[in-house]
């Protein structure tokens, strides 16, 4: 996995909470921009993002309460970005 903070919009998001966001989940985030950068149907990229930050957070329940909210703003950016390139 190439080093950094691969969680978070780097267009739009300072360092600080990038590196935040990273804490946890940077691989799901890494693989999840590689399945975009891949063409994977967005839709489904973002539900494996899911299913890879619930088996990083385990039966944590504040990681997994923090995995949904992520894909929630997830899913919000990707239909955005959907809407946009439409």
């Amino acid at each position: 996995m190439k080093e950094g903070y691969h969680c978070g919009v780097n267009k739009f998001m300072p360092l600080w909470l990038r590196k935040i966001l990273s804490t946890h989940f940077n691989s799901a985030c890494y693989l999840h921009d590689q399945d975009h950068n891949a063409g994977v149907d967005m839709e489904q990229a973002d539900k494996v993002f899911l299913e890879r930050m619930q088996e990083i957070a385990g039966w944590n329940p504040l990681l997994r309460l923090q995995a949904r909210l992520y894909y929630m703003a997830v899913r919000a950016y990707s239909s955005y970005k959907k809407g946009r390139e439409s």
